[in-house]
């Protein structure tokens, strides 16, 4: 659908008959709002009327630093090299050769630099400011993050010895106990996206085009990452905990109240109705 007739729609039908009209599109079938069955249905519903205040403060990746220091400690979160409005007065000579920069209140924005002397600030700057003026989350109904100041960061870049991005645990937690573990593997390369039970029990399906037929190991750490994602998700109703496993160490990613705005489809599709007895 061109971008000009999503806004067009967004703007003039409303968002609950935008919303069935997107959702329809993506997952192939039209969604019940006020009866959902399927795990997308709930996720559409929650975002729709039931996302709670504290998803603007928790969906913002410098204001929910602060939370997580109080909830498991300042050792769990990414180095930090600064935060702020602009890039402007930044000291790149005072960064590390490989860095990435992130804005802080949407999935997209994120610029990986691994040579800085090579790096062009000015497209850099151009490409950040670009994202941070756009009202991220109005055309997927995810309106919290419009309350959400805009601001960038830059953090360590996370990689093996290797040079690979390590693999993303993503924990869906339902009033702080979680039920479900999707993985993301192999993100800029061979891209699998794996889910899993509470116990690592291998489900079989996948999410959208992305394959699924790997499996990976339990990690020796996924107790403690699944208890550092209880802990964050205690008393709220249903969000979903990003972790990583990082040379031996676990560094938290982001908290996420309405996973692909609750528009990917799982496959086979059958199992987004088994899903939703989850929640």
């Amino acid at each position: 659908m061109k971008s000009f007739l999503i806004k067009f729609l967004r703007n003039t039908v409303g968002a609950v008959t935008y919303e069935k009209i997107r959702a329809r599109q993506y997952l192939g079938y039209w969604p019940n709002i006020h009866e959902p069955k399927t795990l997308n249905e709930k996720i559409i519903q929650a975002k729709l009327f039931r996302i709670p205040s504290s998803a603007v403060m928790l969906s913002d990746k410098v204001a929910v630093r602060d939370f997580v220091k109080g909830i498991i400690g300042e050792n769990y979160l990414n180095k930090l090299y600064f935060s702020g409005d602009s890039l402007t007065g930044v000291d790149f000579s005072a960064l590390p050769e490989k860095f990435i920069i992130k804005a802080n209140n949407g999935c997209e924005g994120n610029i990986i630099i691994r040579e800085k002397s090579k790096a062009n600030i000015q497209d850099i700057d151009h490409s950040i400011n670009h994202f941070l003026s756009k009202s991220f989350g109005y055309l997927t109904n995810e309106i919290w993050y419009l309350d959400i100041k805009p601001q960038i960061l830059i953090e360590e870049l996370m990689e093996d010895e290797k040079g690979n991005i390590p693999d993303d645990y993503k924990f869906f937690c339902f009033n702080g106990v979680c039920k479900m573990i999707q993985v993301n593997k192999d993100r800029f390369s061979n891209h699998n996206i794996l889910f899993y039970d509470e116990e690592w029990n291998k489900f079989p399906f996948g999410l959208s085009h992305y394959p699924y037929a790997a499996d990976l190991s339990k990690p020796e750490n996924f107790d403690e990452m699944k208890n550092i994602a209880e802990k964050l998700s205690k008393n709220i109703e249903f969000v979903r905990v990003d972790l990583y496993s990082y040379n031996k160490t676990i560094k938290f990613g982001e908290m996420t109240f309405a996973p692909n705005a609750g528009w990917k489809p799982f496959t086979p599709n059958k199992y987004d109705l088994i899903l939703g007895s989850l929640w």
